[in-house]
């Protein structure tokens, strides 16, 4: 449980990339809601919450942290680098997507004027932030100090990938190719 949480230790190594992060993507993309607080500030809470625009954000918020570590694992598998966690990255993906199928279930299941529509909506839209600052340190660490997240590489992938990339001397019949 331990190594779950520790991509969030990078978090004072990549400060700079975090602020960027934190101004383009969650303030920028909270525009839509922060104009209808704008517009009508006495039912913007309501109005933002009945047409699902939290659940929006999630979403898109999730799907933009997939295709980053998707776009990573791409460009790792095509370079010959070690620590690449690209079982961390793997898990990452299946987990936000799960997330997202979720996130869908809960919209168009629930109720969005009843209490519970509005928490689940509040918790997910929560929980997609910081799934999203988690997928956003699992993409950093290995661009850093490695040493620090040797236990979470995976040393069994990365010997069967450079084994893959290694040109045959036999045929494994004794006959040399």
């Amino acid at each position: 449980m331990k190594k779950l949480f520790k991509p969030f230790k990078i978090i004072p190594k990549i400060q700079g990339q975090m602020l960027v992060w934190l101004v383009l993507i969650p303030i920028f993309g909270q525009l839509g809601i922060i104009a209808t607080i704008i517009k009508n500030p006495k039912i913007a809470s309501v109005e933002n919450v009945t047409s699902g625009n939290f659940y929006t954000f999630s979403i898109a918020l999730l799907a933009s942290s997939i295709l980053t570590l998707a776009i990573q694992l791409m460009n790792d598998y095509d370079s010959d680098s070690d620590s690449s966690f690209k079982t961390f990255k793997i898990g990452s993906i299946i987990v936000a997507f799960l997330f997202i199928v979720i996130m869908v279930i809960g919209f168009s299941t629930l109720d969005s004027f009843s209490i519970s529509g509005t928490i689940v909506q509040l918790f997910l839209y929560f929980c997609s932030i910081i799934m999203s600052v988690y997928f956003l340190c699992v993409e950093y660490i290995q661009k850093d100090d490695d040493d620090n997240y040797k236990d979470l590489a995976d040393a069994a992938i990365n010997s069967l990938f450079h084994k893959t990339k290694k040109t045959p001397d036999s045929d494994g019949r004794g006959i040399d190719v």
